[in-house]
């Protein structure tokens, strides 16, 4: 089939299928790569059959004489070139030819090649990282009153001397219902704590010490967006409800250590998801849990609350891709919910 394409083309071509997923879809792409030169331009051999693939592979040049002895050791000009040495050797060539031939094979067999999981793939990416930056996911708690449904932060959690932590949270159930639940090694089971008491108060704990009840109107069967903030530097704390500011309170504690298990969904008395109380289960859903490490500006939280803006600079964020899911706890992929 070669040898017949090759003497009407007057170069080596090959068709490539390439699997494209930017416009969200498969489609194939042609590309023509002309391999050596035209056969115009290959001149028959003397003694050869005259056909392509004889003149492809001609005889080599042969070596130009060696120029004369520079001064000083300088190696002198070399001698004048052949005119076989212009024809091209195409072995090489042939071989990434052939190599993309088996991956052509590969691409296109229909029969063998699916690319819906790749799409399901690209788009959960997309809608996770919105174009102006909040991560967005949404987790679902569906049952009360067990231990075995929470969602559980696979990476590090860094010191913390300043902190930002906002949340979306929808729920009808509010009693002792703990959203966040963060505890060390060194025996702080709640090394930042955040748990509804009803539907209107909030209790906020820090290195193991439950430092502000916070109080609002109730956020009973709607989204609401809550941010905590704290700062070793200025000693203070704080409070967002949807955007407002509910006032900076004392605080008279340290930083927050690092090496801890996170967990959303369950209050962990001891490190690593133990011994946890099924009075304290959430119910609802709890959507783009994100740890800044620094106060964020009333503007920025702003931003978070109303317009899904969020500054680049967090320390954690609590993506498909970086959690655990334990239990029943479900996820959906959607972007920052309305409040």
């Amino acid at each position: 089939m070669l040898q017949k394409l090759l003497p009407i083309t007057g170069c080596l071509i090959f068709i490539s299928c390439k699997h494209i997923l930017a416009t969200g879809g498969c489609q194939s792409n042609t590309n023509q790569v002309q391999i050596c030169a035209p056969v115009s331009s290959l001149s028959a051999l003397p003694g050869d059959s005259g056909d392509f693939f004889s003149q492809l592979n001609g005889r080599a040049g042969v070596r130009g004489k060696a120029g004369p002895k520079g001064e000083k050791g300088i190696r002198g000009p070399p001698g004048p070139r052949t005119e076989n040495e212009n024809e091209c050797n195409c072995n090489e060539e042939l071989e990434r030819l052939r190599n993309e031939i088996r991956q052509f094979t590969a691409l296109v067999n229909v029969n063998e090649y699916n690319c819906s999981e790749e799409l399901e793939s690209l788009r959960n990416e997309i809608r996770q990282v919105n174009a102006d930056g909040c991560p967005s996911v949404i987790f679902n708690f569906s049952r009360l009153n067990q231990i075995t449904d929470y969602v559980r932060y696979r990476h590090y959690v860094p010191q913390l001397n300043s902190a930002t932590i906002c949340m979306w949270v929808h729920t009808s159930d509010f009693t002792d219902s703990s959203l966040f639940s963060y505890a060390t090694r060194s025996g702080h089971a709640n090394e930042i704590l955040i748990i509804l008491r009803n539907s209107r108060r909030i209790s906020f704990f820090l290195e193991n010490k439950r430092v502000k009840d916070f109080t609002f109107s109730s956020m009973m069967n709607q989204w609401a967006h809550l941010c905590v903030w704290f700062s070793t530097r200025t000693s203070q704390l704080g409070v967002y409800i949807n955007g407002n500011n509910l006032g900076s309170f004392p605080y008279t504690g340290g930083y927050v250590r690092g090496g801890g298990s996170l967990i959303l969904g369950q209050d962990q008395d001891q490190f690593d998801a133990g011994d946890l109380q099924a009075s304290q289960a959430f119910s609802g859903q709890i959507s783009s849990p994100i740890i800044w490490p620094r106060v964020l500006t009333a503007s920025e939280i702003s931003d978070v609350t109303h317009r899904c803006i969020c500054p680049r600079d967090y320390a954690i964020t609590m993506t498909l891709d970086k959690v655990e899911l334990h239990g029943t706890a479900g996820y959906r992929m959607e972007d920052c919910p309305p409040v």
